[in-house]
């Protein structure tokens, strides 16, 4: 690959990966909304559960800008910018626990897939550290899509 075409690569992958920190915020809003606003017999085991789940997104979150800053992008100025850029939906309503629940294990599903397409291009550009960290990110939707689906009736 040319020097030429490898910048362009890079440059693409990261608007992948903006799109992904983007997503990244929605999920971490979206597991708020089912924390803050759930009610349920369950409630105080699952506002736990998701407390540890947005509590990994945030992780995520900082560790994604900060490779978007070490591939020399600039990271989202404003909540407008990432509304701009995601590709997810923001929660719209107050439901049932279970619907709640159901909408936030579908974003995550949505984010994944994704994911698993960044995991490839930067493989493809060889750049291994964005794609360990997206196989790290990838690890914990997957769990978080199985746990998540395991509390649902």
């Amino acid at each position: 690959m040319s020097k030429a075409n490898h910048r362009a690569g890079m440059s693409i992958a990261n608007e992948h990966l903006k799109e992904i920190l983007a997503n990244t915020f929605v999920l971490y809003m979206k597991s708020f909304h089912v924390h803050w606003n759930m009610r349920d017999e369950r409630f105080y085991f699952l506002h736990r559960m998701i407390e540890e789940q947005y509590q990994e997104l945030a992780e995520f979150i900082d560790q994604i800008a900060e490779r978007i800053r070490q591939k020399n992008g600039i990271a989202p100025l404003s909540l407008a910018e990432m509304l701009a850029m995601t590709s997810l939906g923001e929660a719209k309503k107050v439901e049932s626990a279970d619907k709640m629940l159901k909408e936030l294990q579908e974003t995550y599903e949505q984010q994944v897939t994704k994911v698993h397409a960044m995991i490839l291009i930067a493989g493809e550009l060889n750049d291994f550290v964005t794609q360990d960290l997206m196989i790290e990110y990838a690890r914990f939707i997957e769990k978080t899509v199985w746990i998540i689906g395991s509390h649902q009736s």
